[in-house]
């Protein structure tokens, strides 16, 4: 059963985990590696695509007229110390370069992002614990990598920052995805072993585990959708579904075991 086959089958037919449960487990394994890179690419495409935008905003302030962005004695120098401010904002988001000190973060409220000034970075940002849109400011003095920072590498790593958001979502988290199910498949094998004792039926570790993976393939499913929309959903109702998913799948193999072919 190739994968375009597996993934509907493990959603809505309970019937076909009898079958599920007896693929070796090579196949299981890449079926989870198949769905990790699905669901990194569904997740990247807000953040890659905010990341576009974003740096968009930076080039367009980066390409007036800057041809030096150094920091020397924990002072941004642009253009060998000429006064420059210039602020890109959507409305959402902002960023800038004030030398002047003319701009603070304050005239960017309910918005996120950063201006980078001549003692250092400020900017807002959502904070995960108020939930608040919040200023924050960092001197370039108290971060001992910019003290002294020359050859445009200021420049360079302003020019590149999309591309790193989108090294990020498309080859390392695949990776993480990936290795973060092969361990909760592990945990869940082990509670689909609390479920086959309560429906009396004799499952080994190795069918247990492919059950859990075959089961998450409705989380990866949600969490695919969900992200397209900005909205995550708690670990707890994964986990719930999860289960749900393996105790149908265990009720239905156990049913599909227990029909004696009649004579």
């Amino acid at each position: 059963m190739n994968f375009l086959k597996r993934f509907p089958q493990s959603v809505y037919n309970f019937k076909a985990y009898n079958k599920l449960r007896k693929t070796s487990m090579i196949s299981t394994i890449m079926y989870l590696l198949i769905l990790a890179l699905l669901l990194s690419g569904f997740i990247a495409v807000r953040p890659i695509n905010a990341a576009y935008r974003y740096q968009n905003m930076i080039n367009n302030v980066l390409d007036d007229n800057i041809n030096e962005l150094n920091i020397k004695d924990s002072k941004l120098i642009v253009n060998n110390g000429e006064e420059f401010s210039k602020i890109e904002t959507d409305g959402k988001v902002f960023f800038g370069i004030d030398t002047g000190e003319n701009v603070t973060a304050d005239n960017y409220v309910g918005q996120m992002g950063l201006i980078l000034s001549k003692e250092g970075i400020v900017g807002r940002v959502d904070s995960p614990a108020t939930k608040l849109n919040e200023p924050f400011s960092v001197n370039y003095d108290s971060l001992d990598i910019t003290k002294n920072i020359s050859d445009n590498t200021l420049l360079k790593g302003l020019n590149s920052i999309a591309a790193a958001i989108r090294v990020n979502f498309l080859i390392l988290s695949p990776i993480v995805i990936f290795i973060e199910y092969l361990v909760l498949s592990l945990i869940f094998a082990l509670i689909a072993a609390i479920i086959c004792n309560g429906k009396q039926i004799k499952l080994n570790f190795g069918e247990r585990y492919r059950v859990a993976v075959y089961a998450s393939t409705v989380i990866f499913a949600l969490r695919a959708i969900f992200s397209l929309i900005g909205i995550t959903i708690p670990f707890l109702i994964l986990v719930i579904i999860q289960v749900v998913y393996m105790n149908l799948a265990i009720k239905a193999i156990k049913i599909e075991e227990d029909i004696v072919p009649m004579s």
